[in-house]
């Protein structure tokens, strides 16, 4: 009897080895365990079709989200999951590739916006070895842009996160960044990201950030190198749902071709920006230099509220003479 029972044993385990293995190696398996998960998905997402496996790698076909908010599209998504770190609670997608990714955003009505503060703590730990996204169409509102290609190394375990590579390359626009952060509490993170920014008939703009702190006090180091050099020095930090400023920037020489064989120079300067975004107030000073016109001294003094600057003072001096006024000024819409 002992000999019929562990023959019976003996099968179920090799049943059970065998469904296992046809669940993780062959195509067949995937789809059955993309029918039974379908259900428990949101309704927001669709998946047109599935190929590959589990243990080699799954390639999915025709992937969307759709919400009140987003529509997102991707033509293939191709991805390799480790299997074994599951076991001790952890997500090792060792490839992740989307190819021709469509995303339009709607704009919601003024105050729709949940202000509620951003929290995220996983109970597992999410690791992404390398991840590449190609041709990717984002439309928001009454504009649209174009990335070419986008990568991505990162980890995310609990609410700690930790990007080693995210590369974004557009016409419009390439950038490098590194860094942690929390993403729950008051947000502590630090993070060098380089970029450079090609506008139509203007000179390229690049520069280095380092940003280190938290939510109270993040310590902002800004290099622009290009077109010109300034230096950024300050903290920003989140208040009551504002961003507040306090922004020193200095420049030892900006050099502005203004035509005809013309040139100004504007050296030795400094500018200090201080407050929010719907009220800042500046106060600078700095030398110009152009042709045959003695140096000029300008200082000045003022504050900017939506889209009207104020000048408290402003002072123009040279070997001429000096000039003394305040007034006010609107920005065109």
């Amino acid at each position: 009897m002992w000999r019929w029972t562990g023959g019976i044993v003996a099968s179920l385990l090799l049943l059970a080895v065998a469904a296992a293995f046809w669940l993780v190696a062959t195509t067949g398996g995937t789809r059955w365990l993309l029918a039974r998960v379908s259900p428990m998905l949101p309704p927001a997402l669709q998946i047109a079709e599935v190929d590959g496996t589990l243990l080699r790698g799954v390639d999915f076909r025709a992937v969307s989200w759709t919400d009140e908010n987003v529509r997102v599209s991707v033509d293939q998504l191709d991805t390799q999951v480790d299997l074994w770190p599951l076991l001790g609670r952890q997500v090792r997608i060792r490839n992740l590739d989307l190819r021709n990714v469509d995303v339009a955003v709607s704009e919601g009505p003024p105050g729709d916006t949940d202000s509620g503060d951003f929290s995220l703590d996983l109970p597992i730990t999410l690791r992404i070895d390398t991840a590449s996204i190609r041709k990717i169409h984002i439309v928001t509102g009454d504009s649209e842009f174009d990335i070419e290609e986008a990568w991505l190394a990162a980890q995310l375990s609990g609410s700690a996160l930790q990007i080693d590579r995210l590369e974004i390359k557009s016409t419009l626009a390439d950038i490098s960044l590194s860094g942690n952060a929390a993403l729950t509490g008051d947000y502590p993170a630090s993070a060098t990201a380089a970029w450079e920014l090609r506008l139509q008939d203007r000179p390229p703009m690049s520069g280095i950030l380092q940003l280190s702190g938290n939510a109270s006090r993040y310590v902002i180091e800004h290099d622009l190198d290009a077109p010109y050099e300034i230096a950024t020095r300050g903290t920003l930090a989140l208040v009551n749902d504002n961003v507040v400023v306090d922004f020193d920037n200095t420049w030892q020489l900006v050099h502005v071709e203004a035509g005809d064989d013309r040139a100004i120079d504007i050296m030795d300067g400094a500018l200090r920006i201080t407050g929010t975004a719907a009220a800042l107030a500046f106060d600078g000073n700095t030398t110009i230099l152009s042709g045959d016109i003695p140096a000029v001294a300008v200082t000045t003094r003022g504050t900017r509220e939506a889209s009207r600057i104020s000048f408290e003072a402003v002072s123009i001096s040279n070997e001429w003479g000096q000039l003394l006024a305040n007034g006010e000024a609107v920005l065109s819409p």
